[in-house]
């Protein structure tokens, strides 16, 4: 079993520092440039408690998508297609929703708190503060210690959340910068996009024993020949493999249009036991400025999807049992940013992508043209496109039990 979290945008500099590419900053813009400013928030403001209510029935799958400029949730059924733009609100900036347990978890980046809202009616259950200067990215769940593992871009740390009562446990030292991340068998695994002013230093992966809440291992993700002064991979996003035994890191690549086709998956072995011996065991490129969502993978066909500026681009995981292969067989690009699965327009910035098996439907954020496109994970065609709300970003599928 694996869970993953992660969110498509990085950090970014305030209008006032050097021009940014358009493809590697998006709402992390309005998220982090009060820090480039100096203007961090002082205290953390009180939940918006105003909500309407669920008024549309609780289907047995929902695709869930925050709306990052509108400050919503919109829900959509894959089935019917039936769609809500504003289900219900978040609080400010949110980046991500993590759902769990009839539960979910909105990571609101400018209230440095994950709000917790019941799925059934989006009543707000709780508001976890996570103190000043936190900035959240994203939060991983051990669905077997029953805890969530929130990354603070701002602190260079995480904070442990028990899913039981909603209470902070600990908060961990990372590196700095961290953003997307994934569980697998009893890990916890955080990029470190090591963001330093206008560019990116090394990046690394920290590897969290959630059973003792410890960092027990530290990768670098560069590639051989980095030196200190090149621009880091800076690793947004990343989901485990767990018929591989294997992470599969996503670097969305270097700040700048020279540098803004520069995207790479980088996996890393984590087979043996000793988080010591985590191994960068292959890297593919792909291009343009990928970052993979939980629900990317198809697990019979082995597809997997990222989303980018430009378009959806696509490689295969061969996996046990699937059509695509034995697990021994090394993973391989189908669609790069040369050859895309879905392409659209040159300032079209696809902020995450979901697959619903249950409908054979992939549904795919486009943030600047604030749609939610509907799309045939065989060809790419489009099914249906969907006016929603302002800035959607990664979609995820909630299936209740």
């Amino acid at each position: 079993m694996w869970i993953c979290g992660t969110t498509p945008f990085p950090a970014a500099n305030s209008a006032s520092g050097p021009a940014m590419n358009f493809n590697r900053i998006a709402s992390g813009t309005r998220i982090l440039a009060s820090a480039a400013l100096g203007i961090l928030l002082a205290a953390c403001p009180s939940p918006n408690e105003t909500v309407t209510g669920r008024d549309f029935p609780n289907s047995q799958r929902e695709i869930y998508s925050v709306n990052a400029l509108a400050e919503t949730v919109s829900v959509l059924d894959p089935v019917t297609l039936d769609f809500h733009a504003d289900a219900f609100p978040t609080g400010k900036w949110p980046n991500a929703l993590v759902p769990f347990e009839g539960k979910l978890y909105i990571v609101d980046s400018g209230d440095n708190a994950i709000r917790v809202v019941r799925e059934s009616d989006f009543g707000v259950l709780a508001l976890i503060r996570l103190g000043k200067n936190r900035n959240p990215w994203t939060m991983v769940i051990d669905p077997v210690l029953r805890k969530g593992y929130v990354s603070n871009f701002l602190a260079g740390t995480v904070t442990v959340i028990d899913l039981e009562t909603d209470t902070i446990i600990t908060e961990i030292p990372v590196g700095k910068g961290p953003e997307g991340g994934c569980w697998m068998d009893g890990r916890v695994y955080f990029g470190n996009t090591n963001l330093d002013g206008s560019s990116f230093g090394e990046g690394t992966v920290s590897v969290i024993d959630s059973s003792t809440d410890a960092v027990v291992g530290t990768i670098s993700i560069q590639a051989d020949g980095w030196t200190a002064g090149m621009p880091g991979g800076n690793p947004q996003s990343m989901i485990a493999v767990p018929s591989r035994n294997e992470i599969h890191v996503v670097l969305t690549g270097a700040y700048g249009e020279a540098e803004g086709d520069d995207g790479e998956i980088v996996i890393l072995d984590a087979s043996d036991p000793d988080p010591a011996n985590l191994v960068v065991k292959d890297r593919l490129t792909v291009g343009g400025s990928p970052v993979i969502g939980p629900d990317s993978f198809d697990g019979t066909t082995g597809r997997t999807w990222l989303a980018g500026v430009g378009g959806i681009m696509t490689y295969i995981i061969p996996a046990a049992g699937a059509p695509a292969g034995d697990p021994a067989l090394a993973p391989a690009i189908e669609h790069g940013s040369g050859d895309l699965f879905y392409s659209g327009s040159k300032e079209a910035f696809f902020a995450g992508a979901c697959l619903d098996p249950g409908s054979a439907r992939l549904f795919v954020a486009d943030f600047n043209g604030d749609r939610l496109l509907v799309l045939d994970p065989e060809t790419g065609n489009i099914v249906k496109s969907i006016r929603a709300s302002d800035g959607p970003q990664q979609p995820v599928l909630v299936i209740d039990n």
